[in-house]
């Protein structure tokens, strides 16, 4: 099987993408977990 260098390069910038999605995934799903906690919280001060 062969490659020529404009496949494999667009392979890598979808590496690229891929590692900035889970970034973003990561970034979203710590804040959520944030936000639960300070919701939890305020409802055991109630």
């Amino acid at each position: 099987m062969s490659y020529d260098r404009v496949e494999i390069d667009q392979n890598d910038d979808d590496d690229d993408d891929d590692d900035d999605d889970l970034a973003n995934e990561r970034e979203l799903l710590a804040s959520l977990i944030e936000k639960l906690k300070y919701e939890i919280d305020e409802s055991k001060n109630r």
